[in-house]
């Protein structure tokens, strides 16, 4: 990703594989669940929010998702 970081969040409960993308094309054998106390940053002119680097590929919600879905993510930093 490239740009500034413009907002942080925190994950709150584990996320389920069906709750996290991938890049096209990726296909990613390993665990994919994202676990509560996580970090996704969301980066200026994105429409997601990145999650830690698994094995060289950058797992990513909705941007739509994490800011609407407070029981799952909550906002720990305004940049």
């Amino acid at each position: 990703m490239t740009g500034e970081i413009i907002k942080r969040y925190r994950v709150l409960k584990d996320l389920e594989r069906s709750f996290v993308l991938l890049p096209q094309g990726v296909a990613y054998e390993g665990d994919m669940i994202v676990r509560a106390g996580e970090l996704c940053e969301y980066f200026e002119h994105s429409d997601c929010y990145c999650l830690p680097v698994r094995q060289g590929i950058v797992p990513f919600v909705k941007r739509k998702h994490v800011e609407q879905w407070t029981e799952y993510f909550e906002p720990i930093e305004e940049v």
